[in-house]
């Protein structure tokens, strides 16, 4: 599977990216905290999207994320 893929699902920032132990790990950025929590139930809005999932996820580049995270940041401060 890919990885890195950067997404914006349904307004949230959501990574996948490989672990230490070269796992896959999803991430969603929370803002009320600045950090990345894992969270796993959108590993099938990146991976194996049904019609809906699709709908809902954004697959962005690294800098569109950055760019949207840093604007999560802005709005939540």
């Amino acid at each position: 599977m890919k990885c890195p893929v950067y997404c914006i699902i349904n307004g949230k920032a959501i990574k996948a990216v490989r672990s230490k132990f070269f796992r896959i790990e999803i991430l969603r950025y929370c803002p009320e905290s600045d950090e990345f929590k894992r969270d796993m139930q959108y590993l099938e809005h990146i991976y194996f999207p049904t019609e809906t999932k699709a709908l809902d996820t954004d697959i962005v580049t690294k800098e569109e994320f950055d760019a949207y995270v840093a604007q999560l940041r802005k709005n939540s401060g």
